[in-house]
């Protein structure tokens, strides 16, 4: 019988406590990043647990003053509640009571186990882990750690199969006050302008978003460029952050978009973007494309074996 896959992932960790545990015993972790939506993806998990029970144990640690906190099987944990389960199979780690080892754990199975994520997601898990590293740096000196000494962002790559660059740009999201970021979410605010905007402080990012809920505009790759340029020269102000938002659109279109590419990506796909924003939605394909690749790969493996 087919499993879901998240359902189904072997967890690479030494071997804790197996036992039942009540469903209402069970915590999300503190700084979880990643959401858990009854969405369609739910569905079909709720449907995989409904034929199949919870193949692969929910990984746990004690949590005070009572019950557990759920490292990895946040989204199984809440299928099981869907389905009235009143406990479901868990490995208690007693070996994760320091916060940066189970929230390690818990950030790199999500990755492992889920196929797309949030922006938002991204931006937060990411940002646990930075921190995680540059904290064991700080214990252990950089002669004498674990932790490669080398840019953290190169690091980060390897552990989550994206580029440095992406990591960087995705690091940058997590400076976005908590409103811009559903906007990142919801591709209202395209990634480009974001990354621009992330450096502006929250005074300046309220002023974005109050020009938003005024005139229903976001600012583009070109004009959130702008906006940072001005920030960072400490010359912007609201009344110059609505000059900016207000100038005419840069006219960059030529006459004839037969003749360039991102011209005829334009006029096929990505009506009214400018470059730089249709170059962020191709490296995002690219991205996606390479999982998918990685993901057949790992399933071709595992028939094997």
């Amino acid at each position: 019988m087919e499993k879901n896959q998240e359902n189904m992932h072997t967890e690479v960790h030494p071997q804790g406590k197996p036992m039942e545990a009540s469903v209402y015993d069970l915590y999300p972790f503190p700084t979880h990043p990643f959401q858990v939506k009854r969405d369609a993806a739910m569905e079909a998990l709720v449907e995989d647990i409904r034929k199949n029970g919870i193949v692969q144990r929910i990984i746990v640690r004690p949590r005070k003053p009572r019950g557990y906190e759920i490292i990895s099987g946040h989204r199984r944990t809440e299928a099981a509640k869907i389905l009235g389960m009143q406990t479901v199979p868990v490995e208690v780690r007693e070996d994760l009571r320091s916060y940066d080892d189970a929230a390690s754990i818990m950030v790199q199975s999500n990755f492992q186990h889920r196929r797309q994520f949030l922006p938002s997601e991204m931006a937060r898990a990411l940002r646990i882990l930075r921190d995680i590293y540059s904290r064991e740096r700080e214990r252990a000196g950089d002669a004498e750690s674990p932790v490669p000494i080398r840019h953290t962002k190169d690091l980060l790559a390897e552990h989550t199969n994206i580029s440095p660059r992406q990591v960087h740009r995705y690091l940058r999201l997590s400076e976005l006050s908590q409103e811009l970021l559903e906007l990142v979410d919801a591709n209202r605010l395209k990634m480009g302008a974001a990354v621009e905007l992330s450096y502006l402080d929250m005074q300046a990012q309220g002023w974005v978003l109050d020009f938003y809920e005024d005139r229903s505009f976001l600012p583009n790759g070109a004009k959130a460029k702008k906006l940072r340029t001005a920030f960072e020269s400490g010359e912007l102000t609201e009344e110059q952050l609505e000059r900016i938002m207000a100038e005419e659109a840069e006219s960059s279109l030529p006459s004839n978009p037969k003749d360039d590419f991102f011209d005829r990506l334009r006029e096929e796909f990505y009506p009214g973007l400018y470059d730089k924003d249709i170059e962020e939605a191709l490296w995002q394909l690219a991205e996606e494309h390479r999982y998918r690749m990685q993901m057949m790969s790992w399933g071709c493996q595992q028939s094997r074996g």
